[in-house]
């Protein structure tokens, strides 16, 4: 369900012409899985050939003024 919110959240994004998008989605401190379960999986689909046709050019974590480790900023194609 998540990753299906993020590629409409892009596709949503860039249709609005907007090149810069931050995703957060936590650090995973309090998951049952012990640690991070959405940020890997946005990692993935984000290096994917999915989200390259979505529009995505480039992705990387947030400062850490901006959330660090909790947050993904992703760079959008015109």
């Amino acid at each position: 369900e998540a990753l299906a919110a993020v590629e409409r959240f892009v596709q949503q994004c860039r249709g609005g012409g907007l090149r810069t998008v931050m995703v957060i989605h936590g650090r995973g401190r309090n998951s049952e899985a012990g640690g991070p379960v959405l940020r890997p999986a946005l990692h993935a689909w984000l290096g994917g050939g999915t989200a390259a046709r979505a529009g995505v050019m480039a992705f990387a974590p947030a400062p850490s003024r901006w959330g660090g480790p909790g947050a993904t900023l992703i760079l959008l194609r015109r």
